[in-house]
């Protein structure tokens, strides 16, 4: 079991302290929210590490379905809270608006308790929570996958929300309904209207409940029926929408969103209840993406995908429109195992990006397990268009590939000379391919950037004399002048950076006239070069410069 896991068990088990006092009376603290609707209310996106991450412990939802166990909770029974991690609907479904519309509150409302109860169903017209109508659009072939779906609910989605109000009613007080719907219903035009203003009254009438105190707040979708989904105020006098702007779509289609664009929704859900209640609504959380870094991580792809030798896995352009400079790709690779009964894996040389003029950065090995190592790939001025273009690619060796995230950043690095920008562990060496120094010229300097853990680190491969640099500390660059033979070696080789454990940070090329200035402005702050201009220990033998001097050691 390894810590997250650990940890974030030890968080569900003390959020229960607070579920069993749940069930004890009516707390008028404990805010309830029905939620319904189709697939973006259901949760389409695949849940993330930060998901499962610094949940609020006065945040809860009621399982309307049996739950079997995951690594990340225990066992759920329909009709009990328990903390609201994802999903919040059933079983295999991921991420939805209720997720963080529920955590916003509680950050909106840190004394009083948050619950949501999920009742939606992945392709649902608004007819089939009608309970006048469910049986007859049941009927109307529809596809296994979304009878399955309604089975989960006895084919009575609106009966078992009903039910399940009421159960949460014992322990606390209902002040909202939130919906999502409206994409399977592209062509009702004010036929839409009329049923969900049914839905909601009917609600209200079941479960005693009235309009002014308990509000209807509906969202848009990406497109589908927003121009009557916006007239629903009009029908409903205590119903508001939530615009679906500025939510990142899910790339792959049209209907859903990406797990940061439900994260956003959820906000913009929030924000319009809090509006409703007429509090302060809470600032916006920015997940810290990298280590003091803050920033936005959407992912791109979650899967399974084996990369053989030879063979390449792809992420098409179209999924990298997003991209932007100063972004950075986050890159998570597994090494594959060949033996489960010995735990032998193969020791993998995966080269990211690589083809079609590509700039590259490898890693070998990743380590003897399956544990996911990170590659951080900057996205600098000579890297984007390549990726606009052309997509990008990986290739190397025998590996998983099973995540690949966008980040990003709020503070944006500076590119200007950059080009290379990373953040990838060196266990022995760190490929960059030659693409990368295609527009260097003699005289420049090359700059590494390493942060360092181990005792030494050198440049080379096949270079004849690599350098070592047994002095450089956190966060310094190595500096480099490029010469007539390493010009040619960079640009047919490319650069092997070596180590026994360090960080790559990233690369910089400086023009020959700023990089003959910086090399004696360094001169004279005490650090030493050999004669090609390149920074060297202090230790280091034969003719070096020192404080601007030639000096024989």
């Amino acid at each position: 079991m390894n810590n997250f896991t650990l940890t974030l068990l030890l968080t569900v088990a003390a959020l229960f302290t607070n579920i069993n006092k749940l069930s004890a009376a009516v707390d008028p603290d404990f805010h309830i929210y029905l939620c319904f609707g189709q697939s973006n209310m259901e949760g389409n996106a695949q849940p993330q590490k930060q998901d499962y991450e610094n949940l609020p412990d006065n945040y809860f939802m009621m399982a309307a379905v049996d739950f079997p166990a995951t690594q990340y909770y225990g066992q759920r029974k329909m009709g009990n809270w328990y903390p609201a991690l994802p999903p919040l609907c059933r079983p295999g479904t991921g991420l939805s608006v209720a997720d963080y519309f529920g955590r916003y509150m509680c950050k909106a409302m840190p004394d009083n308790k948050i619950g949501v109860i999920n009742v939606a169903i992945g392709g649902a017209e608004i007819e089939i929570f009608d309970p006048d109508k469910v049986d007859e659009r049941l009927k109307d072939n529809k596809p296994d996958w979304f009878l399955n779906y309604c089975k989960a609910y006895n084919n009575k989605p609106y009966d078992r929300l009903i039910a399940m109000a009421k159960e949460a009613q014992k322990s606390g007080v209902i002040k909202g309904i939130l919906l999502h719907q409206g994409e399977s219903n592209w062509n009702s035009g004010e036929a839409w209207l009329t049923e969900v203003k049914k839905i909601y009254e009917l609600m209200l009438k079941d479960l005693g409940l009235s309009a002014k105190n308990v509000p209807l707040i509906a969202g848009e979708t990406r497109g589908a029926l927003n121009h009557i989904i916006n007239r629903l105020p009009s029908a409903i006098p205590t119903s508001y929408v939530v615009s679906s702007a500025e939510c990142e779509p899910n790339p792959t289609d049209d209907y859903h969103f990406s797990a940061a664009g439900y994260r956003h929704f959820g906000y913009k859900y929030a924000a319009k209840m809090c509006g409703i209640l007429g509090i302060p609504v809470p600032a916006e959380s920015k997940s810290e993406v990298l280590p003091g870094q803050e920033g936005e991580k959407i992912n791109l792809y979650t899967g399974e995908k084996k990369v053989f030798s030879r063979q390449k896995f792809t992420l098409s352009a179209a999924l990298l429109k997003q991209v932007e400079v100063g972004d950075i790709l986050e890159v998570a690779i597994a090494n594959v195992k060949t033996d489960a009964a010995k735990n032998e894996f193969i020791t993998t040389y995966p080269n990211c990006p690589t083809g079609e003029g590509m700039p590259g950065v490898g890693t070998r090995p990743l380590g003897l397990d399956d544990k996911m190592s990170p590659v951080y790939i900057g996205i600098t001025n000579e890297i984007f268009p390549l990726i606009k273009n052309n997509g990008i690619a990986f290739a190397g060796g025998t590996f998983d590939v099973k995540e690949i995230n966008l980040l990003k950043l709020e503070q944006k690095p500076d590119y200007s000379n950059v080009i290379w920008f990373g953040k990838s562990k060196i266990p022995t060496c760190q490929y960059i391919n030659p693409e990368t120094f295609k527009n260097a010229k003699v005289g420049d300097e090359v700059r590494v950037f390493c942060k360092k853990k181990g005792s030494w680190l050198n440049f080379g491969w096949d270079l004849e004399n690599a350098n070592y640099d047994n002095t450089l500390v956190n966060y310094e660059y190595y500096s480099i002048i490029v010469t007539d033979a390493y010009l040619a070696h960079l640009q047919k080789e490319g650069m092997v950076v070596n180590s026994d454990n360090a960080e790559l940070l990233k690369i910089e090329l400086i023009p020959s006239a700023n990089a003959i200035k910086n090399v004696r402005d360094n001169a004279t702050n005490g650090k030493t070069f050999n004669l090609a201009g390149q920074r060297v220990g202090q230790n280091n033998k034969g003719i070096v410069i020192s404080k601007g001097k030639k000096v024989i050691k």
